[in-house]
């Protein structure tokens, strides 16, 4: 019984460990060079690399970058641009909806999924100055140095 426990006490720390660690997005289309900031480690982006909450994106001069989440809402990233996923969750068999993001330089295009339809009390966008609510569908920040 007790390696029972121990075992199902293992599934559940995996399992919790996989749930935090899930794709959200992934990179739609690219050009130039693009890192992405993950866990203190730099990776560097390819067409197809998915996507965590948390993921610093970053944008060099004379490249950009698509970013198209599960629930089809597609970010994209200007040249010099900073961007970080603050917080994502599309799950409709929950009604858990939330997508935040912080623009920390640079210019992005926000073009809104299912997620700003359904639930635009939880989508915002995070600037050094200002936090945008999102009640349209398509939108542009841009933040200067």
């Amino acid at each position: 019984m007790r390696l029972f426990l121990i075992i199902i006490g293992f599934l559940l720390t995996l399992n919790n460990l996989f749930a935090e660690t899930e794709s959200i997005g992934k990179i739609k289309s690219l050009k130039g060079t693009v890192s992405i900031l993950r866990n203190g480690t730099n990776i560097s982006a390819k067409l197809g690399t998915k996507l965590q909450v948390k993921d610093e994106i970053v944008t060099s001069k004379n490249s950009d970058c698509s970013i198209l989440f599960k629930d089809n809402t597609m970010i994209t990233l200007d040249e010099n641009t900073t961007y970080i996923i603050v917080a994502y969750d599309y799950n409709p068999i929950k009604s858990n909806y939330e997508l935040k993001g912080e623009v920390k330089t640079g210019k992005i295009l926000f073009n809104s999924g299912k997620i700003p339809r359904i639930a635009s009390n939880k989508v915002n966008i995070k600037t050094p100055s200002a936090i945008i609510g999102v009640k349209g569908t398509k939108f542009v920040v841009e933040v200067n140095k």
